[in-house]
């Protein structure tokens, strides 16, 4: 039994990316299972990240500016062709699972039966300290990127909606992939153990705790009600 995890990459730092690779290399489900690195450089690569072990490292030739949904499919076809592989997961190269994630999840996925299983997420301030649980990302109108377990069975829907949606709709990419995925009538199931740590740089994070946004927040706007962000300085 194999999972892969696939990790697009273009600004992260090389230290981001070793402790993304080890939150993969260190779960606790590697005493029974196989789990795979596929790590997708978006045209910016990092010689270390190739050499990491256990990694299976791929550069693109330029960069999809798509943030990061055309790595994400290319890293799903890479996992298709590679048998026994189980399920396949995301985790953004500035981010890490906590050491039971993928035990958790496949638990779930054991318990239920469902084809995708959906996890909740903590917020991480950028100095690793935890900010607190994330309520965006509830697996009813949205589900972060970083949050999914997907089993074979939901890949073609899963890789259509990375690679087939518009490039300039970049900003919208994650919640294309959960429109595709409720539409699609492949059964759900949910994790409610928050094994994800996602660092944030979102403002409204911060601002409904409470707390001071770090210089480099996004913004954050709304179009249709749902949440869309902004780099720093971008919405007015």
């Amino acid at each position: 039994m194999k999972f892969a995890v696939i990790t697009p990459y273009f600004s992260e730092t090389i230290e981001q990316l070793v402790a993304c690779h080890d939150s993969v290399a260190n779960q606790t489900i590697a005493g029974t299972a196989q789990v795979l690195h596929i790590m997708v450089c978006d045209a910016n690569p990092q010689a270390l990240a190739a050499s990491l072990p256990g990694v299976i490292h791929m550069a693109l030739p330029c960069n999809s500016a798509d943030t990061g949904a055309t790595p994400r499919g290319i890293g799903m076809a890479m996992a298709w062709t590679i048998p026994d592989v189980e399920a396949v997961l995301f985790l953004d190269g500035d981010n890490t699972f906590d050491l039971r994630h993928i035990e958790v999840m496949h638990s779930v996925q054991n318990r239920t039966g469902a084809d995708i299983v959906t996890s909740a997420r903590k917020l991480i301030r950028p100095d690793g300290s935890e900010l607190g649980l994330c309520r965006e990302s509830n697996g009813i109108e949205i589900n972060d990127t970083n949050c999914y377990l997907i089993s074979r069975a939901a890949w073609p829907v899963v890789a259509r909606a990375w690679l087939c949606q518009p490039r300039e709709q970049g900003l919208w990419a994650d919640r294309l992939v959960w429109e595709a995925v409720h539409s699609s009538g492949l059964k759900l199931a949910r994790s409610v153990q928050p094994t994800v740590n996602y660092v944030t740089l979102v403002e409204s994070h911060y601002k409904e705790r409470g707390e001071t946004p770090p210089a480099n927040a996004r913004n954050t706007i709304r179009i249709d009600g749902k949440p869309v962000y902004a780099q720093a300085g971008e919405i007015k």
